[in-house]
């Protein structure tokens, strides 16, 4: 096989290999420079010859920073799963210690309609391109949503839950955990408002 025959490799081929950019320079001879066959703007693609990289893959020095990579995977892994693990058992945790007052549904649907409408006058009426809001003329399947949703922001530490759990490795799971558990609690405490606590855990309204 000549030169030209033999097969080549690109930079990307070459890195997933487990080449660093350190290791390249180290390890491998100069590339053969030729135009990207895509884009003729873009850069040159840098190529090496396969056999060139094969045999820099049983240098001493590619085989420790393998070995080097490995261990930093595994404890990188490990960690992941210790953080998750932490996360859980606060998570069971403060689960555990919710509790839901039973109060009159009635009372609580006027508590979420004015909650609501304080927001709206937060929100939109200091606008003045905005038409005024008001829970007014709101249907009986809205004023249920809020209801759930003000039993649970105003009645647990739920969102202060979420709060401290932000940035934390396996958030994702925890949260929806801990949305579908309290709104297991409020069905549980207010069985009337079930079918929308089932319905908020499959399309997880929040509004």
């Amino acid at each position: 096989m000549t030169y030209t025959q033999e097969k080549r490799i690109t930079q990307k081929t070459v890195k997933d290999m487990g080449f660093t950019d350190k290791l390249i320079a180290e390890l491998l001879p100069e590339p053969q420079l030729v135009n990207n066959p895509h884009y003729r703007k873009a850069a040159k693609m840098k190529l090496w010859k396969l056999s060139d990289v094969e045999n820099a893959m049983n240098n001493p020095a590619f085989q420790e920073s393998l070995k080097k990579r490995k261990k930093y995977k595994e404890a990188a892994e490990k960690g992941v799963v210790t953080k998750k693990a932490h996360l859980k058992d606060e998570t069971d945790k403060f689960l555990e210690s919710i509790k839901i007052e039973h109060l009159d549904i009635g009372l609580i649907r006027e508590y979420a309609l004015k909650a609501k409408q304080n927001w709206y006058d937060d929100n939109f009426c200091v606008l003045s391109n905005v038409d005024y809001k008001t829970t007014d003329n709101a249907d009986e399947d809205t004023v249920t949503r809020w209801t759930v949703n003000y039993i649970r922001h105003r009645m647990t530490t739920y969102d202060e839950q979420l709060y401290h759990m932000k940035g934390r490795v396996g958030k994702k799971d925890m949260y929806r955990e801990i949305h579908n558990h309290i709104l297991d609690k409020i069905a549980n405490v207010y069985p009337e408002l079930a079918e929308e606590c089932e319905r908020q855990k499959i399309w997880g309204y929040d509004s």
